[in-house]
Formats: structure tokens, C-alpha cells, sequence
């Protein structure tokens, strides 16, 4: 799944080998270690561990529990990371949950791996995760606005 699809993705998405980290070691309590399986654009230094966004895979999400669990998972690493969004990837297709929507399991956006092979669906994935969308955001996000005076 990931070498033949999730990679991939990211290449097309404009990220090199070397702006993805997989199975980025990551602690949640007190020793408890897990390993989001792919962290984009990560900080792995430890106490700052952040990314812009994850990308959590598995092999079959089919039914509602299966998509559930994959949820839960998948937010709580970006939330410990501060990420902008997560992805779950399986062979069914991509769920797309951002922190703009507050990673609401109702709001998200899907796509089917031969809808992204159409240059509008494409064209969309690419609008919220392409290289730099997120990376920008986020410094958008940090810069504290200066009040103008008005004369």
C-alpha cells in the first residue's frame, strides 16, 4: 500500500523522499511509543515533534467501524503533532480530515484512487495538500497580526 500508492501520491504531490517521514517515532504518555506512518514535512525533534500533515495507511477500510478506529487513530497524532490535516489511506481511497474543520469526522473530503487519476480531482487533492499549501498556512497561522493605526 504505501510504497505503490502513498509514495507515489506524494511525488505527484511535489514532495521529494526527503519531506516525508514513515513510521516517525512518536510518544503519546508516559512511555507509550507510536508510529505514524507517514508525517509530512516533519519536526522529529524530540519534546517539538510537529508536522504539517499525516498520512495514516491501511490495508482495507470497508466498514464503518474499520473507518472509525482509523479516525481516532489518525487524529490523535495530528493533534499531538500539530498538524494542519491527516489522511487515511487504504485501498478504497483517501479521507481527508482538516484542522480548519476541527478534524470533524462528518467533514471530510474522499477520493477514490481512479478519481485522482482525472486532472480536476487531482487538481483538488492537490489545492489542500500539494507542496507549500499547508507549509504556508501554517506560517500564516503563526505571524501575529500588527494592529494599523488609523488616521
Amino acid at each position: 500500500m504505501e510504497i505503490q500508492l502513498v509514495e507515489p501520491l506524494l511525488t505527484q504531490l511535489g514532495y521529494s523522499a526527503d519531506d516525508w517521514l514513515r513510521q516517525m517515532p512518536l510518544r503519546m504518555g508516559r512511555g507509550e511509543r507510536n508510529y505514524p506512518d507517514y508525517a509530512v514535512e516533519p519536526n522529529p525533534m524530540r519534546g517539538e515533534e510537529s508536522a504539517s500533515f499525516l498520512i495514516e495507511t491501511k490495508y482495507q477500510i470497508s466498514t464503518k467501524r474499520e473507518i472509525e478506529d482509523a479516525f481516532i487513530q489518525g487524529k490523535s497524532y495530528a493533534l499531538r503533532l500539530q498538524a494542519r490535516a491527516f489522511m487515511l489511506a487504504a485501498k478504497e481511497g483517501m479521507w481527508l480530515y482538516r484542522q480548519e474543520d476541527g478534524f470533524s469526522a462528518e467533514r471530510h473530503l474522499h477520493w477514490t484512487w481512479q478519481d485522482i487519476e482525472h486532472p480536476d480531482r487531482f487538481h483538488e487533492l492537490a489545492a489542500e495538500l500539494g507542496k507549500g499549501r499547508l507549509t504556508s498556512q501554517r506560517r500564516r497561522a503563526r505571524v501575529p497580526r500588527v494592529p494599523t493605526e488609523r488616521k
